[in-house]
C-alpha cells in the first residue's frame, strides 16, 4: 500500500478529509515515513508536480486536493514516477444526489464512504434525498419505522462532509412524493390527494416550517432543495372538493411562493425541481414536450431567489437539451443541471444509459454554460441496486468537471486512477443490457426474478431472446471478477445471475413440456426447480448481507416480503407439477392458459415501464 509522507503544517484542516479518502481509497500516509509530498495553496485548480518520490500538489479547493492526491496514488501504483499533471475545474458546483427515502436508508458510515469516493473523484457537493427520513420533533409519525436520520446523524454527516470540502445540502419535498408520511392521521388536514400535500391549507404552512426547522438545525449549508416535483394530481384532490377548479399555474406558484418565505425565514436558500412547469403547460401532461405552452410571464410569478433544477435522465438528442435549458433560461432563474445514473430499473445498474444521456447532456451543459451538475441514483420500488454499483457515475459527472470532452477510455483511467477500481468489473454488473431488445432499456432481470413460475406473464415476451443463455455468461464472467472492499456487492451479483440463467426461460421450458404431455422432462424441470429454490434462496441471503453491510434494517422487510412469496411460488410449481406427473390430478389450470404478450400483442419486448413489482408478480393489482 502506497505511503505518503505530509508536513503537518501544510495539512492544517485537511487531515479529517485524508483519514477518510485515505480509507476509502486505499493508501497511508503520516509525517515521518514515506513518499514526501509539498503542498502549497493556489488561485484556482490543481496540480501534481515531481519525480523520484518527492512531489508538489497545489491546489485551490479540498475537492481539488483530494482529488489530486488521489491520482498521485493511483498513478504511484501503476508505477508512474515522473508526474506532471494540471487540471483546472468548470464547474461551481458538482456532485451527487444519493436517494435515502425509496426503502433503502444508507447507513452514516455508508454515506461517509461514498462521500470519501465523491473526494477522490473531485466532487464539491452531495444532495441527500429524505422525503421522510429525518427527524422532526413535533411530529413523530413523520418517517415512524422508516429508519429516518436523527438530528446527530446528519450532523455526522456534514461533519464529513466540511473535512472533505463537500457541501452537503438537504433535499427534501414540500408538495409531492409524501404518501408514506401522509398516510397517518396527523395529515388528514394537509392532504390533497394520498401523495400531495393541500396547497392555501393553514395546517400544511405550519408542517413545512418544522421541516425547515428541522433541516436548518442539522445541516451546515444554506441551501435547501425544496422538491415541487411530479405532483401530478395538485389541485385535483380535496383542495377541488374545497375549492373547484382552478388555475393550477396560479396554484403551483402561489404555494411556492409560501414556501419561498419558510426558506427565507429560516436563511436558507431554496431549489426547486421545475417539470410541473412544463407538465402544466403540456396538454399531455409531459414534461418533455415541445409544444408545451408556458406562460409568458411565468417569471414574474416565480420568487426572484429561487434557484430551478432541470432534471432530465431520458434525453440523447442535444436538441432537447438545447431546447430545455433556453426554457429555463426564460424564466430569468439561476439553473442547474441534473442527470441520471441509472440505479433504478432493473436488478443492476443501467450505465449503457448513463453514458447514452450523459455524455449528451454534459456536452450541451459546457455549451450553454451551466456551472453546476448534479447526478442521481434513484432507488425506485425498493431501492434493489445498490448504490455502490454506480460508482463509475460518480467519476463520470466529475471528469466534467474537470474536462470538456470524456470517453469511455478517459473514464476508465480516471477511475482506476482517483478510485482505485476497475470500470470493467463494474460495468459487468450492468444486466440487462441485453443484445436481443432494441433499445438495450429493460427491467428483464426483476422481471424474471419476481415473476411467477406457473403464470408466467412475460414468457411470451421473453420466447427468442435467449436469456439463458445471456445470463450464463454474465455468471461464467463475474466468477472472475474481484473488487477488495466490494466483496459483498459482488457475491450477491453472482449469486442473483445464477438464480436470473435459472429461472429465465424455466417457464417456457415447463409450458411446452405440459402442452405435450412430456412427463420425463417435466420431471427433469422438477429437479431444475428444485436447485433454483436452494440458489434462490442462497441469491435473498447475499442480498441481505449486502443490505445490512450500507442501510439500515428498515425497508429491508419489502424485500423480504416480495421473494418470500416468489419462493413460496416456487414451492407451489414444485407441488403441483409433482402432483400432475404422478397423475394426483389430471392438469394445472395456470399451464392450461394460453400465453400472451405483455401489455399489448404488438409491444413484444420487455419494457421498461414494467418494472414496479406489483405488476411483475400477479395481474391481480390491488390499489
Amino acid at each position: 500500500m502506497i505511503s505518503l509522507c505530509f508536513k503537518r503544517e501544510e495539512t492544517e484542516g485537511l487531515l479529517d478529509g485524508l483519514s477518510i479518502v485515505a480509507k476509502t481509497r486505499g493508501f497511508k500516509f503520516g509525517e515521518s515515513d514515506g513518499i514526501k509530498i509539498t503542498t502549497k495553496r493556489i488561485s484556482t485548480g490543481l496540480s501534481i508536480d515531481g519525480k523520484d518520490g518527492e512531489y508538489v500538489i497545489s491546489w485551490a479547493e479540498k475537492n481539488d486536493f483530494f482529488r489530486a492526491v488521489s491520482m498521485l496514488v493511483g498513478m504511484l501504483e501503476d508505477g508512474v514516477t515522473d508526474i506532471h499533471k494540471v487540471e483546472t475545474p468548470k464547474m461551481k458546483m458538482c456532485g451527487a444526489m444519493l436517494d435515502c427515502s425509496r426503502n433503502a436508508v444508507l447507513k452514516v458510515e455508508t454515506v461517509i464512504k461514498i462521500m470519501g469516493k465523491m473526494a477522490s473523484a473531485g466532487m464539491n457537493t452531495l444532495m441527500l434525498y429524505t422525503e421522510d427520513t429525518y427527524e422532526i420533533e413535533e411530529y413523530p409519525y413523520f418517517g415512524y419505522m422508516r429508519g429516518r436520520y436523527t438530528t446527530a446523524e446528519i450532523q455526522e454527516m456534514d461533519k464529513a462532509a466540511q473535512a472533505l470540502g463537500i457541501e452537503m445540502i438537504p433535499c427534501i419535498q414540500t408538495l409531492a412524493h409524501l404518501r408514506n408520511t401522509l398516510r397517518w392521521s396527523y395529515a388528514e388536514n394537509m392532504r390533497d390527494d394520498e401523495d400531495v400535500l393541500l396547497i392555501d391549507e393553514e395546517e400544511t404552512y405550519k408542517f413545512i416550517e418544522a421541516m425547515f426547522k428541522a433541516v436548518k438545525a442539522s445541516y451546515s449549508s444554506n441551501k435547501i432543495l425544496i422538491g415541487m416535483d411530479e405532483a401530478h394530481f395538485v389541485g385535483r384532490g380535496k383542495y377541488y372538493d374545497l375549492h373547484g377548479d382552478s388555475n393550477r399555474f396560479d396554484l403551483l406558484s402561489r404555494h411556492l411562493t409560501h414556501v419561498c418565505e419558510i426558506s427565507k425565514k429560516n436563511d436558507l436558500a431554496p431549489i426547486m425541481w421545475s417539470d410541473m412547469f412544463f407538465r402544466l403547460g403540456s396538454e399531455k401532461g409531459w414534461y418533455y414536450d415541445l409544444d408545451a405552452k408556458i406562460p409568458g410571464d411565468l417569471h414574474k410569478k416565480i420568487p426572484e431567489d429561487i434557484t430551478l433544477a432541470y432534471w432530465d435522465y431520458y434525453n440523447t438528442d442535444k436538441k432537447m437539451y438545447r431546447f430545455m435549458i433556453d426554457e429555463h433560461f426564460r424564466m430569468q432563474r439561476n439553473t442547474i443541471f441534473v442527470g441520471g445514473a441509472w440505479t433504478w430499473l432493473g436488478m443492476g445498474p443501467g450505465y449503457t444509459k448513463t453514458f447514452d444521456t450523459t455524455l449528451t447532456a454534459l456536452d450541451v451543459c459546457h455549451e450553454k454554460n451551466i456551472d453546476s451538475i448534479i447526478t442521481t441514483m434513484w432507488g425506485d420500488d425498493g431501492a434493489e441496486v445498490n448504490i455502490l454499483t454506480m460508482l463509475g457515475g460518480i467519476q463520470l459527472f466529475a471528469e466534467y468537471n474537470y474536462y470538456e470532452k470524456v470517453d469511455t477510455e478517459h473514464l476508465k483511467k480516471q477511475f482506476r486512477l482517483c478510485m482505485g477500481h476497475n470500470l470493467e468489473n463494474f460495468l459487468a454488473l450492468e444486466i440487462d443490457n441485453i443484445p436481443t431488445i432494441p433499445g438495450n432499456l429493460s427491467a428483464v432481470s426483476r422481471e424474471i426474478v419476481y415473476q411467477d413460475i406457473l403464470c408466467g406473464i412475460f414468457d411470451k415476451n421473453f420466447e427468442g431472446l435467449e436469456l439463458k443463455e445471456y445470463y450464463k455468461k454474465k455468471h461464467e464472467k463475474l466468477k472472475h471478477i474481484s473488487e477488495p472492499g466490494l466483496e459483498n456487492l459482488f457475491d450477491y451479483y453472482l449469486s442473483l445471475t445464477k438464480v436470473l440463467y435459472e429461472k429465465a426461460e424455466i417457464g417456457i421450458e415447463i409450458k411446452q413440456a405440459y402442452d405435450k404431455h412430456d412427463i420425463f422432462i417435466l420431471k427433469e424441470l422438477i429437479s431444475e426447480l428444485e436447485t433454483l429454490l436452494i440458489d434462490y434462496h442462497d441469491m435473498c441471503s447475499k442480498f441481505e448481507t449486502l443490505w445490512h453491510s450500507e442501510n439500515k434494517a428498515f425497508g429491508f422487510d419489502v424485500y423480504d416480503l416480495r421473494t418470500g412469496g416468489t419462493k413460496a411460488r416456487i414451492e407451489t410449481a414444485i407441488r403441483k407439477l409433482k402432483a400432475y406427473v404422478n397423475g394426483v390430478i389430471d392438469s394445472i389450470e395456470e399451464l392450461e392458459t394460453e400465453r400472451l404478450y405483455c401489455l399489448a400483442e404488438d409491444n413484444k419486448t420487455p419494457s421498461h415501464g414494467v418494472h414496479f413489482h406489483k405488476r411483475i408478480a400477479t395481474v391481480f393489482l390491488s390499489e
